[in-house]
C-alpha cells in the first residue's frame, strides 16, 4: 500500500484514536524515606503494561512506512505482554494477528490471546519462537519485531521524558531489561535532556544471558518479563556501563513484589526485581523504579 493512500490514512486515524490510552502513566512517591518513586506502567490502558507503548509505535511506524496495510496478517514473537498489546491493537484495526508464544507464557495471558488473536502458536523456547517468526515473515506476514525495531526506542524516549518532567531532580532510573527497548529509550531521553549525571540502571535477573560473559553456565529462571536467553540489538543502543547494571536473584524479586503489595501496588515479577534493586542500590538521591506491568497477568 502507498503509505500516503486513503486506506493508510484511515488505518492511522483508527490507531491514533487509541493514543490517549498509551503513556502519561503516574509517578508515585512510594517510599519517602528512600526518595523512591515508582513509574506505574500498568496504568497503560490497553493491555496494562509498558509494551502498550512499544506495540503502538511499531504499528504506527509500520503503517506510515507502508509495511502494514489493510491486507496484512500481523505476527509477533512474545512470551506475554507484547503479544497482548499487539493483539488488541490488531483487533482494533481489523487485522488478523498471530501470536508466537512459548511455555513461559502465563495462563492469564494465554486466555487473553485466545480471545483476541487470530491464532496462537506455542513454541518450546525463544530460539524456536524466533525461527517460527522468520518462517512467517518469509510467508508474507507483517512481523512486529520487538527485538530490533528502532521505533521502540522512540516509544520509550517518551517514557524517559515523562520521568524527567515529573521528577526533575531524579538521580537514578531503574528499569528491567529483556529486549532492551525500555532502557534504550529512557537512556536516549536522559542523554538529550539531562546529560549532567542521571544514571540509567538496567536491572536483570540471575539466569539471564544479557549481561553474562560468553560461556557462562546459567541457572534456570522462572520469572517472565525480565532477562533473556540472548542479548538483543536494542540493549546495545542503551549505552549501558557495566557498573550501572544490577543483577537480582529470583528471591529478591519475590521480596520486591511483596514489598510492593504491602504498599498497595500489585505488579508483575519484573517490577518486583526493579523495586528490590532500587531499594538496595539507590544512592540516596531521588530514584525512580519503572514498574513494567500489572500483577494480574501472572495470576493462575
Amino acid at each position: 500500500m502507498n503509505p500516503c493512500s486513503d486506506e493508510s490514512n484511515r488505518l492511522l486515524a483508527r490507531l491514533d484514536r487509541l493514543q490517549p490510552a498509551v503513556g502519561r502513566t503516574p509517578l508515585v512517591l512510594l517510599e519517602p524515606a528512600a526518595k523512591l518513586h515508582v513509574k506505574i506502567e500498568g496504568a497503560n490502558a490497553l493491555a496494562g503494561s509498558t509494551k502498550d507503548r512499544a506495540a503502538f509505535h511499531i504499528f504506527r511506524s509500520g503503517i506510515v512506512a507502508g509495511a502494514i496495510d489493510t491486507t496484512s496478517h500481523v505476527a509477533a514473537s512474545s512470551s506475554g505482554n507484547f503479544a497482548m498489546s499487539a493483539s488488541l491493537l490488531a483487533r482494533a484495526l481489523d487485522l488478523p494477528f498471530t501470536a508466537v508464544i512459548d511455555s513461559r507464557t502465563t495462563p492469564a495471558i494465554r486466555r487473553v490471546l485466545e480471545q483476541t488473536a487470530h491464532a496462537v502458536v506455542e513454541c518450546a523456547d525463544l530460539a524456536a519462537r524466533l525461527s517460527t517468526i522468520e518462517v512467517l515473515r518469509q510467508d508474507g506476514f507483517a512481523v512486529l519485531d520487538q527485538y530490533a525495531d528502532p521505533s521502540i526506542v522512540s516509544a520509550h524516549r517518551q517514557t524517559g521524558r515523562e520521568i524527567l518532567s515529573s521528577c526533575p531532580e531524579v538521580q537514578e532510573i531503574f528499569v528491567a531489561v529483556s529486549t532492551g527497548g525500555s532502557a534504550a529509550g529512557i537512556a536516549a531521553a536522559v542523554r538529550a535532556d539531562r546529560p549532567d549525571g542521571v544514571r540509567v540502571r538496567p536491572v536483570d535477573i540471575e539466569g539471564s544471558a544479557i549481561f553474562a560473559s560468553p560461556g557462562t553456565e546459567l541457572p534456570s529462571r522462572t520469572i517472565p518479563g525480565i532477562g533473556a536467553a540472548r542479548r538483543f540489538p536494542l540493549v546495545d543502543l542503551a549505552g549501558i556501563a557495566k557498573d550501572d547494571v544490577v543483577i537480582v536473584s529470583e528471591s529478591e524479586a519475590e521480596q520486591g513484589n511483596k514489598a510492593l503489595l504491602n504498599r498497595g501496588v500489585y505488579a508483575g515479577g519484573s517490577s518486583g526485581a526493579v523495586f528490590s534493586a532500587a531499594l538496595r542500590e539507590g544512592g540516596g538521591g531521588p530514584v525512580v523504579a519503572v514498574l513494567a506491568d500489572r500483577g494480574a497477568s501472572y495470576a493462575g
